[in-house]
């Protein structure tokens, strides 16, 4: 339940943020001329759905492919140079945007959907459920090893 209200209100972090980043942040924009880019499929629709009618949104990362082996290409960085935003993951995700975004250029643009987000560790767990006879058989052979024969 804890998680699920912190998802809840990143995502109304991250709403805010693009709202406020849309309507009264920079130059004020005729919705035609207001352009926000996306890094992936996901940030794209939570955006569209947003921003609605006020904003064109496009994306970087094309539908169907892999967000982890893309490389940006020249119509991708003429989008990142027109754009009036560009809204990322964050969470070291757009791995192929990371030289790009440090540039001076694009750091009024950028707003990070996980702004606010805890970061938490990935724990991946190995543990392979025993039955009821498996249990007391490991139980029973620990009880001979200790003893010895009598």
């Amino acid at each position: 339940m804890k998680n699920i209200l912190r998802q809840k209100v990143s995502a109304g972090i991250f709403g805010a943020s693009l709202l406020g980043s849309l309507f009264f942040g920079g130059a004020a924009q005729a919705a035609d001329d207001l352009t926000v880019l996306t890094s992936f499929g996901i940030i794209e629709d939570i955006t569209r759905n947003i921003a609605g009618d006020k904003a064109k949104v496009k994306v970087i990362v094309p539908t169907g492919s892999d967000p982890h082996a893309y490389n940006l290409s020249a119509s991708n960085m003429i989008d990142m140079e027109k754009s009036s935003l560009i809204v990322i993951n964050g969470l070291s995700f757009e791995g192929y945007l990371e030289r790009y975004l440090t540039q001076d250029k694009y750091a009024h643009k950028i707003v990070v959907a996980s702004a606010g987000v805890e970061e938490q560790e990935f724990v991946e767990e190995h543990h392979a459920e025993k039955s009821a006879d498996e249990h007391e058989h490991d139980d029973h052979d620990n009880d001979e090893h200790e003893h010895g024969d009598c």
